[in-house]
């Protein structure tokens, strides 16, 4: 079958055989490909220099007189290619061999062929391949190069001109004669050995898996029988036959310790349904009893049951009435415990109300004295304004004195200048020393009429602020009036404080002894209904205690039903094992 062990066996074998050596065959091949490859190019090197030596030589024997240029360059292209026939075509007589397609030839550079298979004296400088590359041209480009070059390019196979495998050159230019000298083949020449050793790895991975197979396969096969054995032996089990011969332990492996635990499972089931069977037949016994002594007990229990009830409803109902009579009380508790704080609250507003009513006094008090003390200093600015203005007056006298002698003064020096002019040459100076007297009395005469114009202004000013000094003195006495209306009306209020405080305290007593009694009241009524709520619970746990006997006593004849029921169904089952 297709999903057996023995199969899934076969196909890992296939799978364990076949990729290691597929992957180390196939590494082979591209290890042997890069290296066949880099050494075919190591010969076409190495060939070319040995043509580049044989022209050296060639070009020695010119120089010295023993060759003409032109044998010694034919006699080149019979040992670069070989001799030239009647057709004009040159067989290939070099030894050098780099693969089966392999062989030399030169070129000028301008591309005209000096040594070829077939191809002397054509011009191949515009050859192209089909993907359009002038190879030519850059096999010429690279052998200008100092240590030459290589060209790859893909071109028509001799035996089949319609495939085209890929080929590669070397060039490198002779310095004497001037020509470019090549050696190409095709990759494949290269790549032979290569080839060979896929192949080889090929046969012995065929080679390999169909031996590793094999071995799997007999090797399942001995173990898939072993393991149906097996299977055979736990069918029958879970069939129910548990007679018959064990099965043979043939080895020590783990297949061997899976026989032997089958067989130990075996004799463990067959001795437990011995027991079982035993132990069926008495539970079916026992269970047959257990339901007639709970039918029984479950008569007796319904009887208890009533007259508990009986007991716990008048419970309840007392329980009921002193937890009413605890709602009542405690509403009562509330309203007084309300009372109180709200008179608590009433007496913390009157402290506050007094210490707020002694802080306005004081306040009162204080502004009083910064009226009479700002009065007072309205008064002294009042008679400092009046001297000032006496001071003032005083002033404008003295200015007016100074502006008379002003005037005089520059009439003086007028006369003085008349004068002056009338003694010629010699009262110049003193003409020159009336004209500054002059000036003089000008710049006096105009600094005293501004002191006059600023003693104007001040005055204005001091008669503005001495009306709003009167003003204010007014309003100072209003105030003080105000201020003595507030300190009354703060004395009236301090002997309502006073007479609400006493009656307050009066009230405070009555409070206490109102809550003394409330106490007391609240803590008989609590041992009233504890006592019933703990009769009531009491009987009511009495009560539920009963009503579980009951559901147990019930759950047992139940469970007696079911085990009697599992007790046949067990003993059914038992039967089935022979």
């Amino acid at each position: 079958m297709k999903t057996s062990v023995r199969n899934k066996l076969v196909g890992l074998a296939v799978i364990v055989v076949l990729l290691p050596i597929l992957f180390v065959g196939v590494m082979n091949y591209f290890v042997a490909k890069k290296e066949l490859d880099q050494v075919g190019r190591i010969g076409l090197q190495n060939g070319t220099y040995a043509v580049l030596d044989l022209i050296e030589e060639l070009d020695s024997e010119v120089k010295s007189g023993n060759l003409s240029l032109e044998e010694a360059q034919e006699k080149a292209r019979i040992r670069i290619v070989g001799p030239k026939d009647a057709e004009g075509k040159r067989s290939i007589t070099n030894r050098a061999k780099y693969g089966e397609n392999f062989y030399f030839f030169a070129v000028t550079e301008e591309g005209i062929i000096e040594a070829h298979p077939s191809l002397d004296g054509v011009n191949v400088i515009d050859f192209q391949t089909d993907d359009g590359r002038y190879f030519m041209q850059e096999s010429i480009t690279e052998a200008k190069k100092p240590n030459g070059g290589f060209v790859r390019y893909d071109w028509p196979t001799p035996t089949n001109p319609d495939a085209k495998a890929p080929k590669i050159t070397y060039s490198l230019q002779d310095p004497h004669w001037g020509w470019i000298i090549a050696a190409g083949t095709y990759e494949m020449d290269f790549n032979a050995g290569a080839v060979n050793v896929l192949k080889t790895s090929v046969i012995m991975m065929i080679i390999a898996t169909v031996i590793g197979v094999g071995l799997f396969w007999i090797f399942s096969g001995r173990m898939t029988s072993y393991i149906k054995r097996i299977m055979v032996m736990t069918s029958d089990i879970a069939k129910g036959k548990l007679t018959g011969d064990d099965i043979p332990i043939l080895s020590r492996d783990e297949l061997g310790i899976l026989a032997t635990n089958v067989n130990e499972m075996k004799s463990s089931l067959n001795e437990m349904v011995g027991h079982t069977r035993e132990s069926s037949n008495r539970m079916r016994n026992s269970s047959e009893m257990l339901s007639a002594i709970t039918e029984e007990t479950t008569a007796s229990a319904d009887e208890v049951h009533h007259a508990i009830a009986e007991i716990s409803n008048g419970a309840v109902i007392q329980a009921e009435e002193a937890e009413t009579a605890i709602g009542k009380v405690d509403n009562l508790s509330d309203l007084i415990s309300n009372t109180t704080e709200k008179y608590e609250e009433i007496v913390g507003g009157m402290k506050t109300m007094t210490n707020l009513q002694k802080t306005g006094s004081e306040k009162v008090k204080e502004l009083e004295r910064n009226s009479v003390e700002f009065t007072d200093v309205i008064q002294e600015l009042r008679k400092n304004f009046s001297q000032l203005t006496d001071g003032m007056g005083e002033i404008q006298a003295i200015v007016q004195t100074i502006t008379s002698i002003s005037e005089q003064t520059n009439l003086l020096a007028l006369n003085a200048s008349i004068e002056a002019a009338r003694a010629g040459e010699h009262g110049k100076g003193f003409a020159v020393v009336a004209d500054e007297v002059r000036k003089l009395s000008e710049d006096t005469n105009e600094a005293t009429n501004r002191v006059r114009d600023l003693l104007v202004r001040i005055e204005g000013d001091t008669a503005s602020s001495e009306n709003q000094m009167t003003h204010t003195l007014k309003l100072s006495h209003v105030q003080v009036e105000a201020i003595n209306e507030a300190k009354e009306a703060f004395d009236h209020l301090s002997e309502s404080i006073q007479h609400i405080t006493g009656h307050l305290q009066s009230l405070d007593a009555d409070m206490h002894e109102m809550d003394e009694n409330r106490l007391v009241v609240v803590s008989a009524i609590n041992q009233i209904a504890t006592v019933a709520t703990e009769s009531a619970a009491a009987t009511e746990e009495v009560n539920a205690s009963i009503d579980e006997q009951k559901t147990a006593i019930t759950s047992i004849m139940h469970s007696s039903l079911e085990l009697q029921t599992e007790a046949e169904r067990m003993h059914e089952l038992v039967e089935r094992f022979t």
